[in-house]
């Protein structure tokens, strides 16, 4: 009896310590979305990390991201919107928020993020991208004259795309 009690012990210790944690589930989805672009993959981890910690922001934020860019729109924002009620000033959260709503013409709301974003640090190196996408917002907001100063402001921080938009939409 002593020794099925010992094995049994043994194999319950041997097995709580091959679970993966949820930052291990968190570190191979991240790895899969940055890396890979396997979106899917990058999923499946981060459900396991999310199931594991509730509250875990940043697993909802590269959710959200991953579900975004498989066209689950619906999906992606919610994971956004949970991840941003999580932490507000999460830079990569409010601007893939801003990016997907503006992939779903939900123009006033994109703008608002994209404003938002450039509070937290107007000095990011993806500000440039961020202007122009701002830019592309108040254009279809009708707001000419605003976005057509935004990618100025995008063009000379860095951004080729701006300038394209300026010769096309800014005459």
């Amino acid at each position: 009896m002593k020794k099925i009690l010992c094995s049994a012990f043994l194999l319950l210790t041997l097995t709580a310590f091959s679970q993966k944690t949820y930052q291990e589930y968190y570190n191979l989805g991240h790895a899969k979305l940055d890396f890979n672009q396997d979106y899917k993959g990058a999923i499946q981890d981060l459900n396991k990390a999310i199931e594991l910690k509730s509250d875990y922001f940043e697993a909802f934020r590269d959710r959200g991201i991953c579900k975004s860019e498989l066209k689950d729109y619906k999906g992606g924002l919610e994971d956004l919107d949970k991840a941003i009620e999580l932490n507000a000033n999460d830079y990569t959260a409010i601007v893939s928020r801003a990016n997907t709503k503006l992939k779903t013409k939900d123009y006033p709301g994109a703008l608002e993020d994209y404003n938002k974003a450039l509070e937290l640090k107007p000095g990011s190196y993806k500000m440039a991208e961020t202007l122009n996408n701002k830019a592309l917002a108040k254009f279809e907001l009708g707001d000419k004259t605003g976005a057509c100063e935004d990618w100025n402001k995008a063009g000379k921080a860095g951004n080729a795309d701006a300038y394209a938009n300026i010769k096309k939409y800014c005459k």
